[in-house]
């Protein structure tokens, strides 16, 4: 079930939407394609710099930098994929220098997250999706009456609301998280758990600012 489109969002200029897939789009090709070296964020280090002050501040950084980086063609088209999707009718609703620091929070969050759960790990943490379900998590609660049209193979085009598609996705993360308990995986599930949480619970306290709250009807009319 892959996502194309949201259909009755009034869709403005994306600014800061663009500018995460330029950046991203960057990174790639110069740590993938040019292979400059980069490092992602590695749980076990960032909590020795918990302990390590004076390394505090380069930790955060790559923590930050590491939600532009990702592992592979595949990786990269489907993160702005969705970001695409998503960021698209989130920043439309609450603006973009909301949505900017949203989207930054969102990411961070979903790296702790991601390092609590498995704190002693050496293995480097890249990529965008927990900022991106973080995004979704607001676009839940903001835009739940929205229609995602999405694409089941092999023919099948269907409009859904955007509450429904975004619970089975949900519901998928929280499944392959439980079954990668048993054994290794090389996807950061929790991260994206954290970070749609997150998101979630930051879209329902927009819903009651007024501001936010106005510029979500009129996006739905």
């Amino acid at each position: 079930m892959l996502p194309l489109r949201c259909d009755n969002v009034e869709i403005k200029f994306p600014l800061f939407t663009l500018v995460v897939i330029v950046l991203c789009a960057t990174a790639f090709v110069r740590t993938d394609l040019l292979h400059d070296f980069a490092e992602g964020f590695i749980p076990v280090n960032f909590a020795y710099a918990l302990f390590h002050p004076e390394h505090l501040g380069d930790a955060l950084l790559v923590l930050v930098a590491s939600f532009f980086l990702h592992g592979g063609v595949l990786h990269i088209t489907a993160n702005m994929w969705y970001l695409w999707i998503f960021g698209s009718a989130v920043e439309s609703t609450v603006g973009s220098f909301r949505f900017a620091v949203l989207y930054t929070a969102a990411g961070i969050v979903s790296m702790l997250v991601q390092g609590v759960g498995d704190p002693l790990s050496k293995v480097p943490v890249v990529g965008a999706s927990g900022a991106i379900a973080g995004i979704m998590g607001m676009h839940f609660m903001l835009l739940p009456r929205s229609r995602i049209v999405v694409w089941i193979p092999p023919i099948f085009f269907i409009p859904v609301p955007a509450f429904i598609f975004l619970i089975v996705w949900f519901g998928m993360q929280y499944l392959n998280f439980r079954n990668s308990e048993a054994g290794e995986t090389s996807i950061a599930w929790l991260a994206h758990i954290g970070g749609y949480v997150f998101g979630t619970c930051t879209g329902f306290v927009l819903r009651l600012i007024p501001q936010a709250h106005k510029t979500h009807k009129r996006e739905q009319r």
